[in-house]
């Protein structure tokens, strides 16, 4: 068997609290077991119950020792990479990191006190190795460039989410209706862009004197900007939209009925919440109120002789209720 793959078999990866928990750990078999982490967190913050809202990935690279600590607590992502010489260290850096995310002050009370440290350490003194210097003297002061000033990792982390919904809407067509709803968004931990597509089916509208009915259909894009707020488990947004589409009507029984149609262009303001249910699926629902720009109108006849069959109302409500799945995640 070749080392390469020997190396490979040597990398043994552990989950805590089965395939659906809150730490996962993958190590080589000579670093501390997952079961010796936790312990580590716990010792900080006591024990962390089963919590959707945090989610933690550490990986070690055996050759290198190298770490790569993906958290995402409470709705923050962040992404760390740290090199150290032994695996220990790495433990002590994973389980530091997760216990200040989840709760600092205790952490920090938990934390050995630097005076210890200061009354038991003492400054050896050292000879001045420049020929020609008397000891203590200086030759000229020595000067460091400064470290460049970057943004904490995570700071901007991706997710890239796709969504499915279906819904009740109040007023696009001629009655109560409804339709499904599929979505792409780009997910920061702020902020949120979405592109939907969604069908509503039709409904029919009859007028009585004249006789006549319009079959209406409404299909439309909707562009989507979202603040999110979380709060611990949930997920709350608040969103503004846009919507561009077409209304169909049916034109029926009437002498001379047709099929035409109408552009669609609205503004819509709506507030939702997102529940997670494993770390990839989560639970939607959202609620829009809908503005039409200009508002479609289906008419029998021509000209002043006109009589309309249906108007598209001024405000129109929507009730969406689906779920949503993590494709990607990026740092």
């Amino acid at each position: 068997m070749s080392g390469g793959l020997l190396k490979r078999l040597a990398v043994v990866a552990t989950t805590v609290h089965g395939g659906d928990g809150w730490l996962h750990w993958d190590a080589p078999p000579q670093c501390p077991n997952i079961e010796d982490v936790t312990t580590r967190i716990e010792h900080y913050v006591g024990a962390v119950a089963e919590d959707p809202s945090i989610e933690v990935d550490a990986k070690i690279d055996g050759e290198g020792l190298r770490l790569r600590l993906q958290t995402r607590i409470s709705g923050r992502d962040e992404v760390r990479e740290v090199t150290a010489e032994s695996c220990e260290t790495l433990a002590d850096v994973v389980a530091l990191i997760v216990a200040v995310s989840i709760d600092p002050v205790r952490t920090v009370t938990q934390l050995p006190d630097p005076s210890e440290y200061a009354a038991s350490t003492t400054l050896a003194p050292t000879e001045d190795i420049e020929a020609g210097l008397a000891p203590g003297e200086i030759d000229e002061p020595m000067s460091f460039p400064s470290a460049p000033v970057t943004e904490p990792p995570g700071a901007r982390a991706l997710e890239i989410e796709l969504a499915a919904a279906g819904g009740v809407d109040f007023g696009s067509t001629a009655a109560v209706s409804g339709g499904p709803r599929l979505g792409v968004a780009l997910r920061w931990p702020r902020v949120i862009a979405a592109l939907d597509g969604f069908y509503i089916v039709p409904r029919l509208a009859t007028r009585t004197d004249p006789t006549a009915q319009v079959l209406v259909h409404l299909g439309a894009a909707q562009a989507r900007t979202c603040f999110r707020a979380p709060i611990r488990r949930v997920d709350l947004q608040g969103c503004g939209a846009v919507e561009l589409g077409a209304q169909r009507g049916d034109g029926r029984l009437a002498p001379g009925s047709r099929v035409a149609h109408a552009l669609w262009v609205a503004v819509a303001a709506a507030v939702g919440l997102r529940v997670p249910l494993t770390r990839r699926l989560a639970f939607s629902t959202m609620i829009e109120a809908v503005v039409p720009v200009r508002r479609p109108a289906f008419e029998l006849g021509e000209g002043a002789a006109a009589t309309e069959v249906f108007r598209s109302p001024s405000v129109v409500a929507r009730i969406w209720i689906g779920l949503s799945w993590i494709a990607k995640r990026r740092p």
